[in-house]
């Protein structure tokens, strides 16, 4: 009886270690090379070994559409010439565009291959400004169209008149003074005004949206100035219409190149 008894025993012991080393070896992970090429067999799969697995590349910086273009066509590091693994272009705001790559490594992550990005100078919309400065601003940093010529005109065309008439004979100084925001002759004006701030990529028509423009008088006694103001009404609508404009530019230039445009 107790040598049954001995035997249960080893033979629970045997089983059990045995169970050990299998676990162990499941686990176990090995790199094997074959053909110039590395893999890693873990769980009896084996994946390939690629560099771009190991260390996180730098993400290359790119200053234009065009520019990120060029990058992809040229593939000087080779990076898009496998069939089977395709780049993502992903258009990831009006001012960010990023190439990202499949995914890979144990972990399935995407690294940045490179990105675009505008560098937007922020435009004062809301903000009281005075005409010159108004009229320096649209000039400067909306898209010349018909609409923009109006708002130019009407806002060019004000003048402030509790002090402009004036009569000086070198002794004393004699001022006409007339209230009120006036126009110099007739210019008709509706709101909301169609225009096209420069606010994405200069490569890609720039997205139209309403603005509201308002004017506060200056007062001569408070020797304050008249002032103009734009407000955007759209809702941030023309961003979601930017990024749409530079998916379709992407696609036509990457037409038959190894990648994948988000937009």
């Amino acid at each position: 009886m107790n040598e049954q008894n001995n035997i249960n025993r080893d033979l629970c012991e045997y089983l059990v270690d045995l169970g050990h080393k299998l676990a162990e070896a499941e686990s176990k992970t090995e790199t094997y090379s074959l053909h110039g090429r590395d893999y890693l067999v873990m769980n009896g799969k084996a994946t390939e070994i690629r560099e771009r697995d190991l260390e996180r590349p730098e993400t290359k910086q790119i200053f234009t559409l065009q520019g990120l273009v060029d990058f992809i066509k040229a593939d000087v590091d080779h990076l898009f010439q496998d069939i089977g693994h395709r780049h993502i272009v992903s258009v990831m705001s009006p001012y960010l565009v990023k190439i990202v790559s499949p995914l890979c490594g144990q972990e399935n992550i995407r690294h940045a291959i490179a990105k675009c990005e505008y560098e937007a100078e922020r435009i004062p919309f809301g903000c009281q400004m005075t005409q010159d400065d108004f009229v320096v601003m649209m000039q400067s940093r909306f898209v010349e169209t018909d609409s923009r010529a109006l708002v130019l005109k009407v806002v060019g065309n004000m003048s402030d008149q509790q002090s402009n008439t004036t009569a000086d004979d070198g002794v004393t100084q004699q001022l006409t003074v007339k209230k009120g925001v006036v126009t110099n002759g007739t210019v008709s004006f509706q709101n909301p005004a169609y225009l096209q701030p420069i606010r994405t990529f200069t490569e890609v028509e720039q997205p139209e949206s309403p603005f509201v423009l308002r004017v506060t008088p200056g007062d001569a006694e408070k020797k304050t100035p008249t002032t103009v103001a734009l407000h955007e009404c759209d809702g941030g609508a023309w961003k979601i219409q930017a990024v749409r404009t530079i998916g379709a530019f992407l696609r036509e230039a990457l037409e038959g190149c190894n990648v994948e445009v988000i937009a």
